[in-house]
């Protein structure tokens, strides 16, 4: 499976888990935007998910449009303001960034960067449910 296969199921709301530093899971609701093989999040700097990742960059995130796409990987957390704004400006979103968010240069919000390891899509096919993988050439 191509990964440009997944990308029209990568749309929407999707919900992400992150986990607590005493290990346990953790689970919000997140409008992520796709540029390449890239999963974007804009997201409070000072909220529980960012705090997670900080401790433990594990990501899962899953979208369900029409189907069911899981996606898995590390990420970066990005606040340099050239970034956000390159993003923001981008049009990427479902929505406008900075007018959720406020401007680029604040430094209250930052960039979570999914470089996705692997995926899975899961749909109805002609004989039931079809699961497909792809997992990253790197």
């Amino acid at each position: 499976m191509e990964w440009s296969a997944l990308v029209p199921h990568l749309t929407g709301h999707a919900h992400i888990a992150t986990v607590r530093p005493d290990g346990g899971p953790h689970v919000a609701k997140v409008a992520p935007a796709v540029e390449g093989e890239v999963v974007w999040i804009a997201m409070n700097a000072d909220s529980t998910t960012v705090r997670n990742l900080r401790d433990s960059p594990q990501l899962a995130v899953m979208f369900e449009p029409e189907a069911e796409v899981y996606v898995y990987g590390t990420v970066d957390l990005v606040a340099d303001h050239a970034t956000k704004r390159r993003i923001a400006d981008a049009g990427l979103f479902p929505f406008s960034v900075e007018g959720f968010f406020g401007p680029p240069e604040h430094d209250s919000w930052v960039l979570v960067r999914l470089a996705p390891a692997r995926a899975t899509l899961i749909s109805q096919g002609e004989t039931g449910l079809r699961r497909d993988t792809w997992r990253s050439p790197t």
